[in-house]
């Protein structure tokens, strides 16, 4: 099997806009210029450089448990394939990271969220946002307080 196939490995990344890789990966896929290519598009990485697109590649193949899967996998030096999660989620997947397991789910109609939210309360759901392919949140942190400022809750005597 080792000799037939070449394993791609793709790190799930929530804060991916996009699915990147390097050249290397899927070397019998070729790689095809996109208009982001030809536009000299560039990516910007978690430690703030800037790596060009330079073109993508469709990947076709199986997962582990033998089913069809694909992926388009823009190009780019990087170490690595960075699987964008909102790709995925707009290929129709539903993506869940657990502790106790971690699933991408063909879901196109995402029932399967609305049938998880059903078993919670509202309150306790931490809505994410989705910005330029990204997902975030925010967390309020209370401000330290000088002593030299006055509470704005006056004491009544």
């Amino acid at each position: 099997v080792a000799n037939e196939w070449e394993r791609v490995e793709v790190t799930a990344d929530s804060g991916a806009s996009d699915t990147v890789g390097p050249p290397e990966v899927a070397e019998s896929v070729p790689v095809n210029q996109t208009e982001a290519s030809r536009a000299g598009i560039c990516y910007v990485t978690a430690n703030g450089s800037k790596v060009t697109n330079m073109g993508e590649k469709k990947v076709k193949g199986l997962n582990d448990k033998g089913q069809n899967v694909g992926i388009t996998i823009q190009m780019a030096n990087i170490k690595k394939v960075l699987g964008s999660v909102s790709k995925m989620n707009d290929a129709g997947n539903t993506v869940i990271f657990s502790k106790g397991r971690s699933v991408v789910i063909p879901d196109p109609d995402s029932r399967l969220v609305s049938q998880m939210l059903q078993s919670v309360s509202e309150d306790e759901v931490t809505e994410l946002r989705r910005e330029n392919g990204t997902f975030k949140f925010d967390i309020w942190v209370k401000k330290k307080v000088s002593e030299k400022v006055m509470s704005p809750f006056h004491r009544q005597a």
